[in-house]
Order: C-alpha cells, then sequence, then structure tokens
C-alpha cells in the first residue's frame, strides 16, 4: 500500500472509527434557515468524527413553504428571491456543508 494508506490503516489501529449518523428533515416548520442542521454541525465540528452519514429529506416536501410553491430566500436583508429545490439545496446544504468541511 501506498504511505498514505499506510498512515490510515495504522491510526485506524490506533484508535476506533468515529461515526457520527443523522436523518432529517433539517429544517422547522416555520423556516428555511435549517438551523437544526446548523447546531448538527456545531457538534461535529466540536467532535470530529471521522466519518459523517447525513440521510434525507434535505428539502422536505411536508414543509410548509416549500410545500406552497414559493420558495423564498433572503438574498440580504432588504431582499428575496424564489428559488427552485436545487438551489435550495445547494444554497442551504451544500454552502453549510463546504464551510463545516473547511
Amino acid at each position: 500500500p501506498s504511505s498514505d494508506k499506510k498512515s490510515i490503516l495504522e491510526d485506524l489501529k490506533e484508535s476506533p472509527l468515529s461515526i457520527a449518523v443523522a436523518a432529517g428533515p433539517f429544517t422547522t416548520e416555520d423556516n428555511l434557515d435549517y438551523a437544526p442542521l446548523n447546531d448538527l454541525l456545531e457538534v461535529v465540528k466540536e467532535n470530529e468524527p471521522d466519518i459523517l452519514i447525513l440521510m434525507g429529506p434535505f428539502v422536505d416536501e411536508r414543509q410548509p413553504i416549500v410545500a406552497s410553491g414559493i420558495t423564498l430566500l433572503a438574498v440580504d436583508e432588504n431582499c428575496s428571491e424564489v428559488v427552485d429545490m436545487e438551489n435550495l439545496f445547494r444554497l442551504r446544504i451544500i454552502e453549510k456543508l463546504k464551510k463545516t468541511n473547511g
């Protein structure tokens, strides 16, 4: 094996593998700020598991704002924008995960 693989294998021998698992939805009924996901990611930052497994729904079709068919996201304090489900996922989930990883 390469030296990177050897290093990983040696690390695994020294300590148990830690895995965090969570399932959505990650929103509250009154907004699409994803506060429960934010809280989870703070715990992940603090505990630094080796693996994080997230299961959906990430964009829950039963969430009242999503179910209304008009998904407004705040662009800034004075402006909101209608977004589709793909962009909601990109803006609210992927961006948060990128910040957590960095």
